[in-house]
């Protein structure tokens, strides 16, 4: 019976997130959350592009979210690859850390680059954070229940330290590198892996636990 609901309450979760994020009024936990989200949205995209085997829906898909939301073309070839036009590749991957996204590693062919499902999706995670962000500031909130005020106080007491601690960290004396590193972190933003690796070998050579 519980199955039958489903659907229903993962709406209404997702609904009651947004209001609690929302009321919150934290940038930096709106940026994280909205960016958890969008992670989550591109799986099932991803899935969506990978394992369904109805055309239409498929289609429906690359026209409704990559075409309209997003003004991305992309087309599936035969082969199950997708492919997207040069331009748009390059003016999403330009920030992209990794040399797997370079161009002169990537198959172009005609203008064309070509990507799997994962890639594909890849590409508008970016866009979809800042869609999902952007929502969550314009919600407009007037009078919330006392249940869900009760749990935006928690919460807030929860980050609240918490952004005290990074605080505490950051305003350490560190190397150059280090700093930039712990800085961008503060930010909820997300650094490359090798500078992630970098931050935790010399937080644990210092002593620190990470």
């Amino acid at each position: 019976a519980l199955s039958a609901y489903a659907p229903a309450v993962i709406h209404v979760s997702f609904l009651v997130a947004l209001i609690i994020v929302r009321a919150l009024g934290m940038r930096n936990v709106s940026r994280k959350y909205a960016l958890g989200e969008a992670r989550r949205a591109e799986a099932f995209l991803e899935q969506d592009l990978r394992q369904e085997s109805r055309e239409h829906v498929r289609n429906a898909v690359l026209k409704r979210i990559f075409g309209d939301l997003f003004a991305l073309d992309v087309v599936q070839e035969e082969d199950g690859r997708f492919k997207v036009k040069i331009v748009d590749y390059l003016k999403r991957t330009a920030y992209f850390r990794d040399d797997h996204w370079k161009l002169v590693n990537r198959d172009v062919h005609a203008g064309y680059v070509y990507l799997d499902p994962h890639e594909t999706v890849r590409l508008i995670r970016d866009e979809l954070s800042l869609l999902i962000y952007d929502r969550i500031n314009k919600m407009e909130l007037r009078q919330l229940p006392d249940q869900i005020k009760a749990r935006v106080n928690e919460l807030r007491n929860t980050v609240a330290k918490h952004s005290e601690f990074r605080t505490y960290v950051v305003a350490r004396k560190y190397p150059p590198c280090i700093e930039h590193i712990l800085q961008s972190l503060s930010k909820n933003e997300n650094p490359p892996h090798a500078a992630r690796f970098l931050l935790a070998t010399y937080l644990l050579a210092a002593g620190r636990s990470v």
